[in-house]
């Protein structure tokens, strides 16, 4: 059963990389995979956004633990994912988004894709339990 919430909760993570994430004021889109890559630089400008990214960290070591084999997950990986989870929550803080090197920003409006990370990571804690 936690196999299947690991594969479903990773599949999950992969589509929410491929929708879109954000809203720009230029009614453009970020899509996940965006945040996913340039969502460190944001511990220069926007602290709730870079606490959404590190939830990212908790997820894959989630992902590890959870496809070893023969393995309970440890207490404190539990721990972490909840945390991570807690942060995740911070993708709602995200107002403005940048879009160059330059400095030039955009409001952004959060969209599906965003929720669909928040429910893969809350699934991948699911399958955790289920692993202890």
């Amino acid at each position: 059963m936690h196999n299947t919430l690991t594969i479903i909760s990773l599949g999950l993570y992969l589509l929410a990389c491929a929708l879109p994430a954000y809203k720009l004021d230029n009614s453009t889109y970020q899509p996940g995979v965006g945040c996913l890559i340039v969502g460190i630089l944001a511990i220069l400008y926007n602290a709730t956004a870079f606490m959404a990214w590190l939830a990212n960290i908790p997820y894959f070591v989630g992902v590890i633990f959870n496809f070893y084999p023969h393995t309970k997950v440890p207490i404190w990986v539990i721990v972490a994912q909840c945390i991570g989870l807690a942060m995740s929550f911070g993708a709602f803080g995200v107002k403005k988004f940048l879009l160059d090197e330059a400095g030039h920003e955009s409001n952004a409006t959060i969209t599906y894709g965003a929720f669909v990370w928040i429910i893969a990571m809350a699934l991948m804690l699911v399958a955790s339990f289920f692993r202890r």
